[in-house]
Order: structure tokens, then sequence, then C-alpha cells
């Protein structure tokens, strides 16, 4: 992901189920440019999942799936 323009923007990463339960909560604290962030999600069980990545006031949706 990346932080535009020059200004520290809080960031944080959520798993969350297809029933709307967040399973996973990362804050990532004050970020500048572009990041890189590793997720181990294999303790999860396959299914498809939706990951929110919030910048500052702006969210980011992708849905995932995870397979055996």
């Amino acid at each position: 992901f990346e932080v535009p323009g020059q200004e520290q923007a809080s960031s944080s990463l959520r798993l969350v189920d297809l029933l709307g339960r967040e399973l996973l909560f990362l804050p990532l604290g004050q970020r500048t440019g572009a990041q890189t962030q590793s997720l181990d999600l294999s303790a999860y069980p396959a299914g498809i999942y939706n990951l929110q990545l919030q910048i500052g006031d702006r969210q980011v949706y992708r849905k995932i799936q995870l397979m055996d």
C-alpha cells in the first residue's frame, strides 16, 4: 500500500470473515510512502475473507480467498 503525499497517516489492517467477525486487527502506526506488510494467514481455515486497509480517513477493501 502507499500513503499518498509526504504527510504521515495512521494505518491499520483488518481481516474480517463473511459474517462480519473481525479475526485480525493489525495496527500499522504512522506511515509515509510505499509500504509492504506480510501476513501469515495459515492459522485460518480455507474460505473467503475481506481484507480492510485503513490509511488516515481512507479505506480500501479487498476480498481474498484462502485455499488449503
